[in-house]
C-alpha cells in the first residue's frame, strides 16, 4: 500500500506530491523536512513506531533522487515516539530535532537530533531539566539560529531553554500573569531581541524579554481557520517543484 505527502510553497503557490510506502502494523509516526546546502537537496524524514512491538524505523526521502532510504542506526533502538506525534521535527542548522521518550525509563523524555548531511541520529542533552516531570506540555523551536525547548510549569509559567554554543543554556521565563498558557510555538529573535509566540491556533504575538516587566503584544488574529502553525525557514531560493520536474538520474 502507498500513501502520499504534499510539499507546498505558500509564497509562490506551487506544490508537488510524492508517494511513500505504508508500513503494516505501524500507526504512530512523525515527520521532518529540511534543506541540505552542500548537496543542494531537500529531504523528508519519516520516523515510524510499530503499534505492538514499539520498534522504531526511520526513512529519508531525497527530492533530488526521488528515492526513499531506510536509516539503520542502532541509537534508535532505545527510544519511542513522543505522545504528540503530530509535532513535526524542528530544523536548526541542517539538523532535525524531536522530543522522544527513553524506552524503559517511564516518562523520561529526551531530545533526539537527525543530521541531514550525514544522515545519523544523536541525543541532545542539557535542554530538558531534571525536574521535567513537574511540567506539562513541551515543544521545540528555533530561536536566533539555536535550538530551544519551551515547557509549562505546574504553576502555569512558561519556561524557555535555549541551547547556545559550547553547550551553554540560556533561560527565559514568562510568568502566569502574562496569560500565555496556550503557547504552542516560539520563533525568534528580531534584531531588537524580541521573539514571536503563537497562542493556540488563532493568535500570533511579540514578546519583549528585555522589558521590565516583560511585555506581550498581539500582532495577528487568524480566526477560525483550523490548525495554524509557523513553518520552519529553509534557506534556499530553489522551489521543491524544480526537483519534482528533474528527470531521474
Amino acid at each position: 500500500m502507498l500513501g502520499y505527502l504534499i510539499i507546498w510553497n505558500p509564497v509562490i503557490h506551487q506544490w508537488t506530491k510524492f508517494l511513500y510506502p505504508l508500513l503494516e502494523g505501524f500507526r504512530n509516526f512523525t515527520w521532518g523536512f529540511g534543506y541540505v546546502h552542500s548537496s543542494d537537496d531537500y529531504k523528508v524524514v519519516r520516523i515510524s513506531e510499530a503499534e505492538e512491538s514499539r520498534v522504531i524505523v526511520a526513512h529519508v526521502f531525497s527530492l533530488r533522487s526521488k528515492k526513499w532510504e531506510q536509516i539503520h542506526d542502532e541509537r534508535l533502538h532505545g527510544y519511542s515516539l513522543h505522545g504528540r506525534p503530530s509535532l513535526a521535527g524542528v530544523l536548526v542548522n541542517e539538523t532535525l530535532y524531536w522530543i522522544m521518550y527513553e524506552r524503559g525509563r517511564g516518562e523520561k523524555q529526551c531530545i533526539l537530533g537527525f543530521d541531514l548531511v550525514h544522515e545519523r541520529f544523536d541525543e541532545i542533552r542539557g535542554l530538558i531539566p531534571g525536574d521535567s516531570y513537574l511540567s506539562g506540555f513541551r515543544f521545540l523551536g528555533c530561536m536566533g539560529g539555536s535550538l530551544a525547548m519551551s515547557r509549562f510549569t505546574s504553576s502555569g509559567d512558561v519556561s524557555i531553554s535555549i541551547l547556545k554554543q559550547k553547550g551553554q543554556i540560556e533561560y527565559i521565563g514568562l510568568y502566569r500573569d502574562m496569560n500565555l498558557s496556550s503557547c504552542c510555538d516560539v520563533v525568534g529573535f528580531t534584531r531588537a531581541g524580541k521573539f514571536f509566540i503563537q497562542l493556540g491556533d488563532q493568535k500570533l504575538g511579540l514578546v519583549d524579554p528585555n522589558s521590565s516587566p516583560k511585555k506581550y503584544t498581539q500582532l495577528v488574529t487568524f480566526g477560525e481557520q483550523g490548525s495554524t502553525r509557523v513553518l520552519s525557514y529553509t534557506p534556499s531560493l530553489i522551489s521543491p517543484l524544480a526537483f519534482a520536474e528533474m528527470p531521474k538520474e
